[in-house]
């Protein structure tokens, strides 16, 4: 009962508590003694005595002739009855050395348990760890990749710009020229901010904005390829960020969206509501 109430992983015993990081290090289950256990010792002193004074009584108060001159069956009752209580007492301390092996086994079982436990924690960090490294790399290839359509939607826009400016009877040259020139060093905007302008500019009423991306065969390629690679950057910042912060980034705190919900207003007066309309409702 002594040993019982020592044993941290008797069934009886509270289960360690775990430290405030969640970890259950195997100090918490101290490694069983290991040696002879103490009841063995015990059993074989009261053994040793017992025999002794069987011995003792046997050779001085009966008398060693006297019982070699009993008959065998009274000699055969006489060790059954003086080992008997022998018998009883390895009984006994059989009981409580297969009652140690339990909480030994037990013991083991539970610095099995915290193992496993550590193993499903490291497991589980480490999954995390690769998904953020995954969400990460992601997000730098779709960096990566927005700056090359970016500098195409500028590209795109300037040749809707120009068109615009031709049909309008202008030389285009001479304003277009510096404005490649800033293309090249990496503002890709200029040209769609330019053509914002002529939207929404004094000169930008609703039936001659239309005529910007529509008014002719070529503008309105121009526009349907511009749409078309800005909503392609549009699946890809869906595929690289499930928050939304990337497409809302994308259509309304760049040029390029502002033009693409521009677009997709004045399609729906040109088409009658055709699907770059119906997109652009869904990303603003």
């Amino acid at each position: 009962m002594i040993q019982n109430a020592r044993d941290p992983a008797s069934p009886g015993a509270p289960e360690p508590a775990a430290p405030p990081g969640g970890v259950h290090p195997e100090e918490q289950l101290p490694s069983r003694p290991r040696g002879i256990d103490w009841r063995v010792w015990l059993g074989l002193g009261l053994t040793a005595l017992y025999l002794l004074s069987g011995a003792y009584h046997v050779l001085i108060d009966v008398g060693w002739s006297e019982f070699r001159a009993q008959p065998l069956d009274a000699q055969g009752s006489f060790l059954e009855g003086a080992f008997a209580p022998l018998a009883f007492l390895w009984l006994v301390i059989g009981f409580f050395l297969q009652h140690r092996t339990l909480q030994e086994s037990n013991h083991n079982i539970a610095l099995q348990y915290v193992e496993m436990r550590r193993a499903g924690e490291h497991a589980a960090v480490q999954a995390r760890a690769i998904a953020a490294s995954e969400r990460y790399s992601r997000q730098e290839s779709f960096v990566r990749i927005a700056d090359l359509v970016n500098s195409q939607l500028g590209v795109t826009a300037g040749l809707l710009y120009l068109a615009n400016q031709r049909g309008a009877g202008e030389a285009a040259p001479d304003p277009s020229s510096e404005l490649w020139t800033r293309i090249g060093e990496g503002d890709t905007g200029v040209f769609t901010r330019k053509l914002l302008e002529l939207c929404y500019g004094p000169a930008g009423r609703r039936r001659e904005a239309s005529r910007i991306f529509f008014g002719t065969p070529i503008r309105r390629r121009y526009t349907e390829q511009f749409t078309r690679t800005f909503e392609a950057l549009l699946d890809a910042a869906r595929n690289s960020d499930v928050s939304g912060m990337l497409v809302d980034a994308l259509v309304i705190g760049n040029a390029h969206g502002h033009l693409y919900r521009t677009i997709g207003e004045y399609q729906r007066e040109a088409d009658g509501g055709g699907e770059p309309a119906a997109r652009a409702r869904q990303t603003s």
